[in-house]
């Protein structure tokens, strides 16, 4: 048995009490900076507690469990997505809201680095182009003799969204939409080998025979559709030739590859962004 005085002095790792504050904090900091998201960030930021919680007991109680603990490599690599910066801009001929993403990775600094940089100059250009676009979409409005009272300023709207973080990967997506004559959106999306730090692709994650395997199943999918949703498919699309290393994908919260296609890109613009799910088509190493 332990007594009082060996339990009052087995020390708490410093690395996990650090984790535990900083994922409270990160939780706390998130929930009041993005209002739409408080209620889901509330109930990480209370799991987060609820995991930790009884294995600082356990440390506490237990020398060997410390030892244990301390040799878990996801405690000391912890990978993180957050607001960075935010961007609210008014002008005459544009709206911004845009939110700026950064990731933190405990684990591998030049990737991190890397990507922060990559996702900012990736924003930034967006931003600049659609300046640029509705500068001219304004002129040619009032050129054309439209009241510059009566002009309806272009709204551009940049975010992102965590599709997954696993024990070793993390899928996200930063979003950009912008009305003009018409709504419409890009998409960037990011399936990181945290272990690499490289980008996966669809043959990363599906070996060689990936084009097959994706066809197949997007496939049996479109076969289960009703008419009326088959109809809007576009006859000549040839789905295996559509299936390359750059094709749009994320990683669901069970390590699922789902393949993503634009608007109109496969079908007309009332079937919307089409996603389907790849059955059974996960990480080897998941």
């Amino acid at each position: 048995m332990t007594g009082k005085k060996s339990y009052e002095q087995i020390p708490i790792p410093e690395n996990l009490s650090q984790t535990v504050d900083e994922a409270i904090r990160y939780g706390l900091v998130r929930s009041l900076a993005r209002p739409k998201r408080k209620k889901r960030l509330i109930r990480v930021a209370a799991a987060v507690v609820a995991l930790f919680a009884p294995l600082v007991l356990l440390m506490n109680f237990s020398p060997s469990f410390v030892s244990a603990v301390e040799q878990i490599p996801i405690l000391g690599q912890m990978f993180r997505i957050f607001d960075f910066r935010e961007i609210h801009e008014e002008t005459q001929y544009q709206y911004i809201d845009a939110v700026i993403p950064q990731i933190s990775y405990d684990g591998n600094s030049e990737m991190e680095n890397r990507v922060n940089l990559e996702i900012s100059h990736l924003i930034q250009e967006e931003l600049n182009r659609s300046e640029q676009q509705a500068k001219e979409y304004y002129d040619a409005f009032v050129q054309t003799g439209g009241k510059p009272e009566e002009y309806r300023p272009i709204v551009v709207t940049v975010d992102y969204e965590v599709k997954s973080i696993r024990d070793t990967t993390a899928s996200f997506v930063i979003t950009k939409w912008e009305t003009l004559a018409s709504a419409y959106n890009i998409q960037y999306f990011y399936n990181i080998d945290l272990e690499t730090g490289d980008n996966l692709t669809l043959r990363d994650c599906l070996g060689p025979d990936y084009q097959k395997i994706v066809a197949e199943s997007i496939q049996s999918q479109i076969d289960s559709w009703s008419d009326d949703m088959r109809s809007m498919l576009f006859l000549e699309t040839d789905l295996e030739n559509l299936i390359t290393e750059k094709r749009n994908f994320y990683l669901d919260d069970e390590g699922r590859v789902v393949v993503v296609f634009d608007k109109y890109e496969i079908a007309a613009g009332a079937a919307g962004v089409l996603e389907f799910p790849i059955d059974g088509a996960k990480l080897a190493n998941e």
